[in-house]
């Protein structure tokens, strides 16, 4: 779509908005009291049916257009009340059907107003002339790039998180034991691998041989856990970093910013905290929790699939030996091996990221210098699922 034009009437608007910046002709002031009302009333209690969080999203006026039958158009602006990965909450002066196809102009704080397509999928009826639309967008998107979130504030997306989907491996490095048992048992019902480290110098080797996640403990034996994600950056290791401390002072939080790290998370933490810390990294923005089968249930390879699936488990934990023992040669032949029958049996990505493994290990003869590939691999082979899983 192209960026908006002058707003047209909206079928269901009582006039042509002429100088008005919403349908309902509010003012900032006017819709930061009304949604403080509906705050309010509405409440803060977690909504259990609900997959994503919503973030406040107070925005007066947002251009939008409404597709209705015989491909005609009609464009008007109207208030947001919040957003969230799959969608955006809209006040208007009318009733919206539901399934109407949609589309609205967020405003992107860099990128200038960017149209984003959805379909309305709920539209209740607030009090006077006001009706609230939830909008469901087409694709997710990432609400942090609107709402401009602190990267060290409770800005993870997901509302509830599938404990027993979380698959990857964690590198947990913090000089207390028994927040590192905290941290094991709240993570007990994953499929999570984790590698537990002491200290800074045990945690580097863990993270050289490839891992999906670091969490990393503040205060450590040698220096602080910024230090320690400075020395992982150091070495090229692009890998998201979550650390954990009591002290969230502004001096640590710009620490940690200037080393980029990816989360803060601040002590105590709760379960439900660290697993939805955890699924942002390795579900949200690695992207599907699982790689599944392409193969159609009525394939006569389809009885292999499993028992390739297990495989795969098995050839992931040879992979991290590889790496760990820098033995190049065998890391390369699993490589291909995996290439050869990851296609056959409806793994065409894995098939895919095995030749992308075993090409980086013929150029370089180095474990250590194919990690980001090797790791990449190992990620995909540990979420492989069969179709009917």
């Amino acid at each position: 779509m192209l960026p908006a034009k002058k707003p047209k009437t909206a079928a269901g608007a009582s006039t042509a908005l002429q100088g008005r910046g919403n349908s309902l002709g509010l003012s900032q002031r006017d819709l930061m009291v009304l949604l403080d009302h509906f705050d309010e009333r509405d409440g803060t209690k977690k909504n259990t049916k609900r997959g994503f969080v919503r973030w406040a999203f107070r925005k007066v006026c947002v251009p939008m257009k409404l597709m209705h039958p015989g491909r005609s158009e009609s464009e008007f602006n109207i208030a947001c009340r919040n957003i969230s990965r799959e969608g955006v909450a809209i006040l208007h002066n009318a009733y919206i059907h539901p399934g109407t196809k949609c589309a609205i102009a967020m405003p992107h704080p860099t990128n200038g107003p960017t149209w984003l397509p959805g379909t309305v999928v709920r539209c209740v009826h607030r009090g006077g002339m006001t009706h609230e639309a939830g909008i469901k967008f087409t694709e997710p998107v990432n609400a942090r790039e609107y709402v401009e979130l602190d990267s060290l504030s409770d800005w993870f997306s997901l509302e509830k998180v599938q404990a027993e989907q979380l698959t990857g491996t964690i590198v947990l490095v913090d000089d207390s034991e028994m927040d590192r048992r905290i941290a094991k048992h709240y993570l007990r019902e994953t499929q999570l691998r984790l590698r537990e480290a002491k200290s800074a110098d045990e945690a580097l080797n863990l993270c050289l041989e490839g891992c999906d996640l670091l969490i990393v403990g503040y205060h450590l034996d040698k220096g602080t856990g910024a230090d320690f994600v400075q020395l992982v950056r150091d070495k090229g290791i692009p890998t998201p970093a979550i650390v954990t401390t009591s002290d969230t002072s502004p001096q640590v939080r710009e620490r940690l910013k200037q080393v980029r790290v990816n989360a803060l998370l601040a002590k105590p933490i709760s379960q439900d905290t660290l697993l939805r810390a955890v699924a942002e990294f390795l579900t949200m923005q690695q992207g599907a929790e699982t790689l599944a089968s392409t193969l159609s249930p009525d394939d006569p390879a389809n009885h292999l699939v499993q028992e390739f699936v297990d495989s795969l488990r098995k050839c992931a934990r040879k992979l991290e030996a590889t790496v760990k023992d820098g033995d190049a040669s065998t890391a390369r032949t699993i490589c291909l091996q995996i290439k050869g029958s990851a296609p056959t049996l409806g793994f065409p990505t894995i098939a895919k990221l095995a030749d992308e493994a075993a090409i980086s290990l013929t150029r370089t003869a180095s474990t250590l210098e194919s990690a980001q590939q090797i790791r990449s691999l190992i990620t995909a082979c540990d979420r492989a699922r069969a179709r009917n899983d």
